[in-house]
């Protein structure tokens, strides 16, 4: 074999292994690539977990303040009736006393 083939040969063979280290290297990044992808898919599964309990958790406390303001609404409006009650029996009240006072007086 001639020198100028051997050394041809020679640098054939380093650009080979050149680009098998690289061809290694690439897979070993798509791997970590992949790797994390997966990772990042399971986080962002778990946020999605959490959202919707947040999401459930805020309907569920929409729907108790609901609640509650209807009963409120309930509970002022018997307390609105009692004290209209209220005042017209102290208007009763002071209109049995000044008639009463009117009476004792004219007799």
């Amino acid at each position: 074999m001639e020198r100028q083939e051997f050394v041809n040969l020679l640098a054939n063979v380093q650009l080979q292994k050149e680009r098998l280290a690289n061809a290694d290297q690439q897979i070993g990044l798509y791997k970590k690539l992949d790797t994390d992808q997966k990772r990042l898919l399971v986080v962002h599964k778990d946020r999605i977990k959490e959202l919707e309990s947040y999401i459930a958790s805020a309907d569920k406390l929409i729907a108790d303040f609901k609640t509650t303001m209807e009963q409120t609404e309930l509970v002022l409006e018997e307390s609105d009736k009692n004290l209209k009650f209220e005042k017209r029996l102290s208007r009763y009240k002071t209109e049995f006393i000044v008639g009463g006072v009117l009476v004792w007086l004219l007799w």
